[in-house]
């Protein structure tokens, strides 16, 4: 793409290629036949894409960059006649710290990744699709023993008045009755309450567990003070 003079003449060049020019005399005569042989040197493009954690730091040719946002990088290579040889586009796709927040309930004397008081809590972690930052804020409470979520070993009503099935159970529970409950809660073996149920109608109710670990749950269903409860596994 640069431009050379060759005897007066000007001349754009796109690729190799052979000049030729003749001399003349006073009188007119052809007296000289030049010949230029010019090599052009070919540029080669090249694209990249790039993933990278925000705030991290990349070295491209040399040089250091740190991202916080996406963004597009051109560098080139020279040889030592000065000329382009390489143009290279780097596209840069930064990946943002991921931000979780999570409400959760547990029982007094049950701990909640190690934390038992409750409060709000920020914890530093890895978001492992990305390998990039996770930050999670955890909102703790903590019910007292007497609770009635949490004193699961007294029955206070027939457990006729429920049924629930299947057991053991991999997608989903049922739960059947015929009384409208104050609440209804799911609880693990940690003490830690899974699942609130708002509409305690009587009836029937579907409750997807698919996405419960493995183990055994309590349902405890709370009618003032009173409450019953019942267990299933998730297989």
């Amino acid at each position: 793409g640069e431009s050379i003079f060759f005897n007066g003449t000007s001349y754009n060049i796109a690729e190799s290629t052979q000049l030729t020019d003749s001399l003349y005399s006073d009188i007119g005569c052809l007296s000289d036949i030049l010949t230029l042989q010019v090599n052009v040197t070919e540029i080669s493009y090249t694209e990249e894409d790039i993933s990278l954690c925000e705030g991290d730091e990349i070295t491209i040719n040399g040089n250091n960059y740190t991202f916080t946002e996406s963004s597009e990088i051109i560098d080139s290579s020279i040889n030592a006649a000065g000329c382009v040889t390489d143009i290279s586009t780097y596209l840069i796709s930064v990946l943002p710290t991921v931000y979780e927040q999570l409400d959760t309930t547990i029982c007094e004397g049950f701990d909640y990744e190690g934390l038992t008081v409750a409060g709000t809590y920020t914890i530093d972690s890895f978001d492992l699709a990305t390998g990039c930052q996770l930050v999670y804020t955890i909102n703790l409470n903590v019910l007292p023993a007497s609770d009635p979520a949490c004193t699961v070993g007294t029955d206070d009503f027939d457990e006729n008045l429920i049924k629930l099935y299947p057991n053991p159970a991999t997608e989903s529970i049922f739960i059947e009755t015929d009384k409208t409950w104050e609440s209804i809660k799911i609880v693990d073996t940690q003490g830690k309450i899974v699942k609130s149920i708002i509409d305690t109608r009587n009836g029937k109710l579907e409750i997807n567990i698919s996405q419960y670990l493995s183990g055994v749950y309590m349902v405890v269903f709370q009618d003032g003070d009173r409450n019953l409860t019942k267990r299933f596994v998730v297989r």
